[in-house]
């Protein structure tokens, strides 16, 4: 249904709709009364419905309140006879008061006026012409007959009284459909809907957002491991750090469950840019698809936009994620979700005041013609068939056509998950956290240490745990740039610092935390129970003997969970822990506390209280646990049959009898299980679960390798082909293999069968360098090696070994200091490059910090240099015009003088383009130093790739100023990379009418985002 008058003033199809609204709001409401009054006999005259319901009745007051919204009652108080009511009022009445009448005849001949009349006031119904028309109206006048010849025989409505009602009805009907219409009819009948339509949505925005907002306070305190201490959980905000996210350029699908982040494909963006993407075409799409591993903080970053929201308007004016103040509405869905099914049950979960005054028509209606972010957490939890996954194909195959582009998604999932989901026929842009930049991580450990010290949760040294991280990033590998590894070393270093030490890979951090579990719950039940009660604790070695006997019922607990597609524990495996407990006779609810946390679940019928694991990465820890304890079980079983061999020869060699060590030698054969078995056991539940999805169970086969290693080196030994089998095909990537190798502790036959799968680039990242050394021994030497080193490089372990073995390798090599180039004063990288200089490896690529260029070597088609001094800067750009490169980038600091530079080599002389320059540190006092430093760099007629000025410190008006400078100087810079700054001096505000002004002035893009983003 259009309301829209074409411009010549009113149309046909504006007619046929007025008439039909005019059968509305005539003969459906009379219709209606009708049956109202009749229904409702014995109510006085001189008395409200109110009255009636209340004194005749027995309805409470709260109960009615309940059911007749504030304006409803005002209409039942102003007019006793219901003549005026609407259709809206008059079903409600019917349906609440009239109890001679069962729900079934109510929904079967009552409802369906009601939904005629919503949809056709929501513009579901489109009349475009008088065929059209003429088929709404026999519907609707056949709803109407039979509702009434229904009611005849329930109230025992006279026949001659009734069919003259239908006859009247069914005359106005004709004449209604024949009769001309007015301008004034056509202007009265516009307003009325409009009216109508905003009062609905008022009710939400007044009665429903508010209520939404407060669920989304409560819901954006995140802490995936405070359950540790039984604190409550920290502000989203508080603790939040910025993560390293990159997207496709082209907008297009890209592999992202890579962690490659070199590619030229790709850019880095901030958290608060994720409203801003846009596809290759320039617009935005309907879906952003935030892809990231176990850990990175795809949650968080979820709850983040939630919190964003919630503050708008309260506690501030603007959002920090740019464009999401545009958004009337921001829904949540949690795929893990299983309570909700639909959408009407996701809006009355979302909203539980708005749906006991509003009918679920009105409610979806109202909703849809709002602009409205929809946030859907965890797509990698969604199971076919599940409530979530039948709630996602409604809203994309039903509610966004409907909401005429009014709907948008921020989707995220796990990298490993590539089945079909419903918005893959939608514009999509693909987008991936790579965890926290190592710049980054100081910052956030420290905000978080100091928050645990302002809540007495640790008494220990932040500037203790700051420099543990500074010295230990380059061992600490690559598993510290996720947030919740960050987190639970932080939280490890509050409970001993000492221990921490000893952590060097992700899975003996896992096995730290177990312990602290395990310490927490001894300590926990001896101060509940009494450490003088010996009946129930009995000594020490008892109770630590009890606990071991419940862990064993926890991880198998945690692997039943995790293989349910769940984080959520069943009430089977409530049963199993509360059977446990009474058999070691310690109570349920201490002994549960460590390892599980309460989670409160909204569903539309109210909110459940559930019992969680804290995190799915916790989860698949311990379910890897249980398995790993199942295959050692099974390993002693093999030893005890050597064993019994052994015995049995030498009674052989006696003369004694042999038989019975024969019978015993082959039972321990026939309950030995392989690897194989006891891994797909344990992954279908004993066969009950069917195929296996390995994808699914990739991070639990990471962590399997790691916790072999630390057990049972011996065991992994034998059976590593079979690991990396199953990680294969659970669609592990080349840049994974690594992370494997070094969990496993780079044991030598895991790392030769590992090399055979690495066939395109092996990327060798901080942490992974003594792993890298070690498959150097297997890899094929012609093989091209990426190497991305983040921190100092004169503290990695084993770097001059690591050097000198690349340096022998008949391959192409990639080398990138980035600490040296981002921060000059750090390091210099002219000792390490000269190791590569003139060896069997040929550098294609290389970023770091020379004195000179004549550690470069040939065939350099890649450089990316930092130039920090004077005589640095003028040895280098006396350099520069020599070689032959495809991409130049110099980071200049601002010290660095105008005088000292020279131009830079032409790149690309048909699109006239020379390098990409950074200026770090620019304030506004330093815009003409930064502007003479362009200058000197940008050869005459030519413009840069991109002019990048991170650490930035310039204010919104110092920018426009830079910016303006630029364009005096007649400096370039190409369109679509543009300018970028980080400068936390510049207000969300200010960042459209800059781009709108750069735009202008240099032709050119302005990109503001993270400091991660412009580097």
């Amino acid at each position: 249904m259009s309301i829209h008058s074409s411009p010549g003033g009113i149309n046909d199809k504006d007619q046929y709709n007025f008439k039909v609204y005019k059968v509305l709001v005539n003969e459906a409401r009379d219709v209606l009364h009708y049956i109202l009054l009749q229904c409702c006999k014995d109510k006085d005259h001189s008395i409200s419905f109110e009255t009636y319901a209340k004194d005749k009745l027995g309805i409470s007051c709260t109960e009615f309140k309940k059911k007749f919204n504030k304006t409803m009652r005002d209409k039942m108080k102003a007019d006793f006879s219901g003549g005026k009511f609407d259709v809206s009022l008059l079903w409600a009445c019917i349906t609440h008061l009239c109890k001679s009448v069962n729900s079934d005849d109510k929904k079967i001949y009552i409802d369906p006026i009601k939904d005629f009349r919503n949809k056709f006031i929501h513009n579901l119904i489109d009349i475009s012409s008088e065929y059209e028309m003429n088929t709404q109206l026999q519907h609707l006048g056949g709803l109407l007959q039979k509702s009434l010849l229904k009611f005849k025989e329930i109230l025992c409505i006279p026949s001659t009284s009734l069919e003259k009602k239908i006859e009247d009805v069914e005359k106005r009907i004709e004449e209604i459909k024949h009769s001309s219409v007015s301008v004034p009819d056509i202007t009265n009948y516009k307003a009325q809907i409009k009216k109508l339509r905003e009062a609905k949505k008022t009710h939400v925005r007044d009665n429903g957002i508010p209520h939404l907002k407060e669920i989304y306070q409560e819901l954006s305190n995140v802490d995936p491991v405070s359950w540790l201490i039984g604190k409550d959980r920290l502000d989203v905000k508080m603790v939040y750090t910025r993560l390293n996210i990159v997207a496709n350029k082209t907008g297009r699908h890209h592999d992202t469950h890579t962690r490659t982040d070199d590619d030229e494909s790709l850019y880095s963006v901030g958290h608060e840019q994720l409203l801003e993407l846009k596809t290759e075409d320039g617009n935005h799409p309907l879906v952003t698809l935030v892809k990231g591993e176990a850990g990175s903080g795809k949650s968080t970053l979820a709850r983040y936009i939630l919190k964003d929201y919630a503050d708008l308007n309260t506690k501030s004016p603007s959002s920090s994620i740019r464009g999401l103040e545009e958004y009337e509405l921001v829904l949540y869905i949690e795929c893990r979700n299983k309570s909700i099914s639909n959408f009407v049950e996701l809006l009355k979960s979302s909203m539980p005041g708005v749906p006991c005054e509003m009918s679920d028509d009105d409610f979806v209606s109202s909703v849809l013609d709002m602009k409205t972010l929809i946030v859907v957490d965890g797509l990698d939890e969604m199971r076919d068939d599940s409530g979530s996954d039948k709630l996602l194909k409604e809203l994309f195959d039903k509610y966004v056509p409907m909401s005429n582009g009014k709907q948008r998604f921020i989707m995220t999932t796990r990298p490993q998950v590539k089945s079909l989901h419903p918005y893959s026929k939608y514009p999509c842009i693909h987008a991936r956290i790579l965890g926290i930049p190592p710049e980054q991580r100081e910052n956030f450990v420290e905000r978080l240490h100091d928050l645990m010290l302002k809540e007495g949760i640790s008494k220990q040294s932040t500037s203790d745990l700051i420099d543990y991280v500074k010295q230990s990033q380059s061992r600490l590998g690559d598993h510290y740039r996720l947030p919740l590894n960050l987190t639970l070393l932080t939280y490890l270093w509050a409970e001993d610092p000492e221990n921490v030490n000893s952590v060097t890979t992700s899975t003996r951090l896992y096995d730290a935390l177990l312990e602290l579990l395990k310490l927490r719950l001894k300590s926990r039940i001896k101060d509940v129970v009494g450490s003088t009660d010996k009946h129930v604790v009995g000594s020490t070695d008892k109770l630590e003997d009890k606990i071991e006997e419940y862990l064993k019922t926890v991880l198998m607990v945690y692997l039943q969970t995790h293989l349910s597609r769940d984080i959520h524990l069943s009430k089977g495996s409530i049963e199993k822990l509360e059977e446990v407990c009474k058999k070691v006779v310690l109570p349920f609810d201490e002994m549960v506390g460590p390892f599980f946390r309460l989670d409160t679940e909204m569903s539309a019928y109210g909110t459940q209280v559930l019992l969680k694991a804290p995190h799915n990465s916790i989860m698949e820890f311990f379910s890897a646990y249980h398995i790993c304890n199942c295959m050692i079980t099974h390993d002693v079983q093999a030893g005890l049959s050597q064993e019994v061999e052994k015995l049995r020869k030498k009674f052989h060699e006696h003369g004694m009898n042999t038989k019975p060590f024969q019978e015993l030698d082959s039972e321990c054969k026939n309950k030995r299980k392989s690897f194989e078995d006891i891994l797909k056991n344990a992954l279908t539940n004993g066969g009950a679960l069917g195929e296996i999805d390995f994808a699914v169970h990739h991070n639990v086969l990471l962590h399997l390798g790691g916790l072999l290693a630390l057990k049972d080196k011996a065991y992994l030994h034998e059976n590593s082909r079979y690991l990396v089998d199953f990680l294969q095909e659970g669609g592990i990537t080349e840049a994974q293999w690594l992370d494997l190798t070094a969990e496993a502790e780079c044991d030598p036959k895991l790392t030769e069968i590992v090399a055979e799968q690495i066939c395109k680039r092996l990327v060798i990242r901080d942490g992974h360098i003594l792993a890298a050394l070690e498959i150097f021994n297997y890899l094929d030497t012609k093989l091209p090696i990426l190497v991305i080193l983040e921190c100092e490089v004169k503290s990695i372990p084993d770097i001059e070994a690591f050097m000198k073995k690349l340096s022998e390798r008949d391959c192409d090599v990639e080398l990138l200091l980035k600490n040296h180039w981002k921060n000059p004063s750090l390091g210099n990288s002219t000792n390490h490059l000269q190791k590569l200089h003139g060896k069997q490896c040929t550098v294609s690529r290389f970023t770091g910090n020379l004195d000179d260029l004549d550690a470069l070597p040939e065939g350099l088609e890649n450089l990316r240099l930092a130039v920090s001094s004077d005589d640095q800067a003028r040895k280098i750009c006396e350099s520069l015009e020599a070689l032959e490169l495809d991409y130049l980038g110099l980071h200049v600091t601002k010290e660095v003088s105008h005088s000292s530079l020279k131009p830079l080599p032409v790149l690309k002389p048909m699109e006239r383009m020379t390098g990409t320059l950074w200026i770090s540190r620019v304030a506004n006092d330093d815009i003409n130093k930064a502007c003479d430093i362009a200058a000197a760099l940008l050869p005459e007629g030519m413009k840069f790739n991109s002019i990048a000025l991170p650490r930035c410190k310039l204010t919104g008006k110092g920018l426009k100023t830079l910016i303006l400078r630029l364009k005096e100087m007649n400096i370039q810079v190409s369109a679509k990379d543009g300018v970028k700054t980080d400068s936390e001096n510049i207000d969300n505000s200010e960042v459209t009418p800059l781009r709108i002004f750069c735009k202008d002035t240099l032709n050119c893009e302005l990109h503001w985002g993270d400091e991660a983003s412009v580097w």
